[in-house]
């Protein structure tokens, strides 16, 4: 529900500057979905950001943008 309504917000921000965008929900562990659907859409690049965790924090709760930079088939751009 929560992404969802975000994901409107966006599309309705997109819409002002004439970007087109296109969405998609899906259910499942982050990483794996990110580059699941980057490889049936054969993406050339995936763009994600990050909270900037660090230290323990990271190790604890890991990184799911560091997880799609390891398990990526295409680039991928981190944004902070």
């Amino acid at each position: 529900e929560f992404g969802v309504k975000t994901l409107e917000r966006v599309e309705a921000e997109a819409e002002k500057f004439d970007v087109v965008l296109e969405s998609l929900v899906k259910e499942g562990a982050p990483a794996e979905v990110i580059v699941e659907v980057a490889e049936e859409l054969k993406a050339e690049l995936i763009a994600i950001g990050t909270r900037g965790l660090t230290g323990l924090r990271r190790m604890v709760l890991g990184s799911t943008a560091y997880r799609v930079v390891e398990w990526a088939n295409c680039h991928v751009l981190v944004v902070k």
